[in-house]
Order: C-alpha cells, then sequence, then structure tokens
C-alpha cells in the first residue's frame, strides 16, 4: 500500500490503493501528477456525504489527469457549514484525451457529463435496485443488495467504485471500470499508428 509525502496542512493528502498504483505505474502516471490533481482539481464532485471525491486536472490540452478517491480523513466545520477534506486515498488514477470511445470530453465540461463519457468509454453496466434500468454510471437508489456487474465479454479486470449509504438507501456515481478495456484503449493512444 503506497503513500504519498506529507503536503502541507492546506493540502490533501493523498494515499494509493495497491490496484490504482499498478495501474498508475503502467500508464506512467506520476504520484506529484495524482496530488496536483487532487489539490488543484479544474472539475472536483463530492457525494453527498463528503465520503468520495472524483477529480478531473488538464495538464495540456491533449491530456486530462481523472482521480476517483475514497475520502479517508474530513473536518467538519459545522460553524461555517463545510467539511475539510484532509485525506483522501485514490482508488482509479488515470489519464484521457479529449477523444475517447464513447465521444468527446472538454475541460470546459461539467464533471458529471465527463465522467459519464469515461464510464460510457470504460465501464461495465451496473443494476443497483431491482426497480432500476442497469447504467454504466449510476446515482439513485439502492436497495441495500450486492450491486450486479453486467459481465465482460472477455476475461476483463474490472475495478467497481461506488458511495453507497445504508442509511439513505442511495447509491451515489456506481460505475465498474473495465481495466483491461482502458488498457487497451490506452495502448492504442501511446503506440504510433502505421501507414
Amino acid at each position: 500500500m503506497g503513500g504519498a509525502e506529507r503536503p502541507k496542512s492546506s493540502m490533501i493528502y493523498v494515499d494509493f490503493s495497491e490496484a490504482t498504483e499498478g495501474l498508475r505505474q503502467i500508464i506512467g502516471l506520476s504520484r506529484r501528477e495524482v496530488i496536483t490533481t487532487v489539490n488543484d482539481r479544474h472539475r472536483g464532485l463530492l457525494d453527498p456525504g463528503c465520503n468520495r471525491m472524483l477529480a478531473t486536472h488538464w495538464f495540456s490540452p491533449e491530456r486530462v489527469v481523472f482521480v476517483d478517491a475514497t475520502v479517508t480523513d474530513k473536518k467538519d466545520h459545522k460553524a461555517q457549514r463545510r467539511v475539510q477534506i484532509r485525506q483522501v486515498r485514490a482508488m482509479l488514477t488515470i489519464t484521457l484525451t479529449p477523444d475517447l470511445p464513447a465521444g468527446t470530453i472538454s475541460s470546459t465540461q461539467e464533471l458529471e457529463d465527463l465522467a459519464l463519457v469515461v464510464a460510457k468509454s470504460f465501464g461495465q453496466p451496473v443494476k443497483c435496485h431491482p426497480q432500476t434500468p442497469s447504467e454504466v454510471l449510476y446515482t439513485g437508489p439502492w436497495d441495500g443488495q450486492q450491486i450486479q456487474v453486467e459481465p465482460a465479454l472477455d476475461d476483463s479486470d474490472i475495478l467497481l467504485l461506488a458511495t453507497l449509504s445504508t442509511q439513505r438507501a442511495s447509491a451515489f456515481a456506481v460505475w465498474a471500470f473495465n481495466i483491461t478495456r482502458y488498457l487497451d484503449w490506452w495502448r492504442r493512444q501511446v503506440v504510433p499508428r502505421g501507414p
């Protein structure tokens, strides 16, 4: 389980899950870039309970880093009606280009819209409630049961990312990231195409 150097007190400390650490190394994404994405987000999104953070940082017009992280330490400032995120655990860290298999993303997009294009490009449909359809990015009621992930056509590695609340019987930004599909796409981006 990798860690990162302790930032200044005003910065969010970023730790790395084992799954994303391996993926991060394969794609050549530096820890510094992930820390920058979390702390200097161009777009960010927190779930209603401030337990999960999605963030993007555009390092160039052709390269964006996308982070999906679990909040592991926060301080609730009730008098000021705000929550200070102090530490996160990066569960998924990937680099993207504007042209993805399911569409185009841009630095001006809201993160919800960008995340949907990413999920359509690299996600497996999930089902969180018997009365809702399967979706690649799901927010809504949760029946408290195990999330059903539609199987991939091959032996793909899948990483399930979700915020689940038994108290609210709800699910937020649930998606099943297909690591194999992403790496196939990523390799096509970095390997020069023939004439």
